[in-house]
């Protein structure tokens, strides 16, 4: 009996002692990544300072979140990183966003969806007719429509923009990029206002943000000028290549 309760007692040691061990490692893994977290964050401060921005980070539920905010000549903006692990059966998430309100914008939204030139985004275009079929292939492209809106330009944006009610606007054609308006006929005098030419130079430009790979969708709605995409900004460096396309589009006379 003594044998078998020895051996017990150094079994539950071992499994004891081999919890704490892992859980020792958990802990040690968790302060090194929030040093590290911390060390980047502050690093982005200094580099926000330098150039008169501001920057802050917050927990928003699952999200962490990195927020800039700056003027680019004269022009006020504020810049969003988003990023949610994937874990509990979710995808990560990894999201880029900027916009400006210190110009009134169209009073019909426009959104030019960005993409690489050799692969094309979905157009959600609507299915037409009266049957059943018709009316929920229509909910759901319109539905998946609204969910990129609201993950490329947020949702407070994404209210102010009913995306079942964008169209393709017509007779108009810049590479890298997909119409879509709510009003294609207002939305076509806007962008031979200066919006295609502006676009169709930057996709030939390299430094630019709109320079090659997956271009970020603009959205040009009553209170401004909003540019997003997937991935986060890789460095300071590329908030400055956003804040420029976005004051040059805010530049144009797109009200």
């Amino acid at each position: 009996m003594h044998f078998f309760e020895t051996r017990m007692t150094y079994e539950t040691a071992i499994v004891v002692s081999s919890i704490v061990l892992v859980a020792t490692v958990v802990i040690l893994i968790v302060m090194a990544a929030s040093r590290r977290l911390a060390a980047q964050n502050e690093e982005l401060k200094q580099q926000a300072s330098m150039r008169g921005w501001t920057f802050e980070y917050e927990r928003k539920g699952s999200y962490r979140i990195r927020r800039w905010r700056g003027t680019t000549d004269g022009v006020a903006w504020t810049a969003e990183s988003l990023e949610r692990r994937g874990k509990e059966n979710r995808r990560p998430v990894r999201l880029s966003r900027w916009r400006t309100t210190a110009s009134r914008g169209p009073a019909a939204p426009i959104v030019c969806m960005g993409h690489a030139l050799d692969k094309a985004p979905p157009t959600f275009k609507m299915a037409m007719g009266d049957s059943v079929f018709a009316h929920l292939a229509q909910k759901v492209a319109g539905f998946a429509f609204d969910k990129a809106i609201d993950s490329y330009f947020g949702e407070e944006i994404g209210r102010d923009v009913d995306a079942t009610a964008l169209r393709p606007v017509p007779n108009v054609t810049i590479p890298g990029f997909i119409l879509m308006a709510a009003d294609p006929d207002a939305a076509a005098r806007v962008l031979f206002q200066g919006l295609t030419n502006t676009l169709t130079t930057a996709t030939t430009d390299p430094q630019s943000v709109f320079g090659a790979g997956d271009r970020p969708w603009v959205l040009l709605w009553k209170d401004g000028v909003s540019l997003g995409r997937t991935g986060r900004f890789a460095a300071t460096s590329d908030i400055e290549k956003f804040a420029r396309a976005g004051v040059t589009i805010a530049r144009l006379p797109i009200a």
